[in-house]
């Protein structure tokens, strides 16, 4: 779980909510799924999702994304970020938010698989790594 800041020269009162960024193609939809979850379980300002050349978001194998769930310069934020309930709410918002990019995943390829010739072992791996996820304790 990442926390942003900012400059001390800007508004502290005027910078605040979660932030999902991504580098490559393949994790923007994963960052703005994540970053809403997140976003909503906090009842925190959702800034969007913004690319930026970020090295743990790099590799075009997978989808990747940092998601900012709050500002540390925010008064109001990091107050809540010092209480560990709310650090398990952002947990829960960001398994909840890549569960929903799954479900995403599965849809797209079932649309896709409609459309074209989608090789069915491509479906079953996404079916089965959903599962295995929502199997989770």
């Amino acid at each position: 779980i990442h926390q942003n800041s900012m400059d001390y020269s800007n508004d502290p009162r005027a910078v605040h909510g979660t932030l999902a960024l991504w580098c490559m193609d393949a994790g923007r939809l994963l960052s703005a799924t994540v970053g809403e979850e997140v976003s909503r379980v906090l009842c925190r300002n959702y800034e969007g999702d913004r690319y930026q050349m970020l090295a743990v978001c790099r590799n075009p194998k997978f989808p990747s994304a940092l998601i900012e769930v709050g500002y540390m310069t925010s008064v109001e934020e990091y107050e809540q970020i010092t209480k560990s309930s709310e650090v398990e709410k952002a947990a829960w918002g960001i398994a909840d938010g890549v569960l929903r990019y799954f479900e995403k995943q599965e849809e797209f390829i079932k649309l896709s698989g409609e459309k074209s010739n989608v090789a069915d072992s491509e479906k079953t791996n996404v079916k089965d790594a959903l599962s295995d996820v929502q199997n989770l304790p």
